[in-house]
């Protein structure tokens, strides 16, 4: 399907994270011009910047004189730990108000922007082992994350009236040299360890990060049109597989074993149950509406990774 949208302008909030460096570089080759929301302004930005304070609803006008298609990546990163009380608040709260803040300013201006892409995470669908998982599956309702995942999408629901498309793009574990979860893999590589946590036998949705760029180009052009998607490669895998995968990469033998769960409680508190967390999620929308990842295994993604 070829997108009527005929703006090329995309303007990102949460640009500078790792998302959204990755996604302004592919965006701008493909030729659109792509500008970030910034709480401050950079000498020599990457991209043009546009102020913003969520913490005081405001969005400088200018942003929207275009009428730029919107990707909302905003918010506290949920990958620090400890998930303190204090943390947990401003992982809900940062979402929810930059979510307010553009509500607030397209109120206002009163326009309509061609798209918006606002940014969820599978976790909505919570800790469901033995279960397989699609955008119309039941969300999560225990623990941290899917109570808040679920929160932060029924608050970005509040856009739909202030643009001709909301898509909320649940992205799954993104595997990227430059961030995320791949890096925290090899932080005992310099011992020869690796380790997975607790049984192993979680199973973690990932996506390697050029399909994401890809896959958000995608909806962009109006290949794909569902008001959910899910942001995961087609093979979901169990971490042990993952571990003992990178090890087959390593010049010499390496050690491996599983960190008990009871110890990643004690020392990791709640935020263990990140990494402990089974969620067997596929990308029904985007298998449906024929994309085609370039990584849609494992064995790619980590051998393209380990090349780099």
């Amino acid at each position: 399907m070829i997108s009527d949208i005929e703006s090329k302008n995309i303007l990102i909030a949460g640009g500078s994270g790792m998302i959204g460096r990755a996604l302004s570089k592919e965006l701008t080759k493909e030729g659109y011009k792509v500008s970030w929301l910034s709480r401050t302004k950079k000498e020599n930005p990457p991209y043009p910047i546009f102020l913003w304070n969520p913490d005081q609803e405001y969005v400088d006008p200018a942003a929207f004189e275009d009428k730029p298609m919107l990707i909302n990546l905003a918010g506290e990163s949920i990958a620090k730990w400890p998930w303190t009380s204090g943390r947990k608040k401003k992982i809900l709260v940062s979402r929810l108000q930059a979510i307010k803040a553009l509500r607030t300013c397209l109120k206002e201006l009163d326009i309509r922007l061609p798209l918006i892409l606002n940014a969820s995470a599978i976790g909505i669908y919570g800790h469901k082992p033995g279960e397989v998982l699609y955008e119309k599956s039941m969300p999560g309702f225990y623990g941290f994350l899917a109570p808040t995942v679920n929160h932060w999408e029924y608050e970005a629901c509040t856009l739909e009236k202030y643009c001709d498309r909301l898509t909320r793009i649940r992205i799954g574990l993104v595997l990227s040299n430059q961030g995320g979860i791949w890096p925290k893999l090899f932080l005992t590589k310099k011992l020869r360890i690796f380790n997975w946590f607790g049984d192993g036998q979680q199973i973690y949705s990932w996506i390697h990060m050029d399909d994401l760029c890809q896959a958000v180009l995608f909806l962009i052009q109006g290949n794909d049109t569902e008001k959910v998607v899910n942001l995961t490669a087609p093979y979901p895998i169990e971490l042990k597989k993952i571990i003992e995968l990178i090890i087959s990469y390593q010049p010499k033998s390496c050690l491996s074993f599983g960190i008990p769960t009871i110890l990643l409680r004690i020392f990791l508190g709640e935020f263990s149950t990140m990494l402990t967390m089974d969620n067997h999620v596929l990308p029904e929308s985007l298998m449906r509406h024929k994309f085609r990842f370039k990584y849609g295994d494992i064995y790619s993604a980590v051998d393209a990774l380990m090349e780099e």
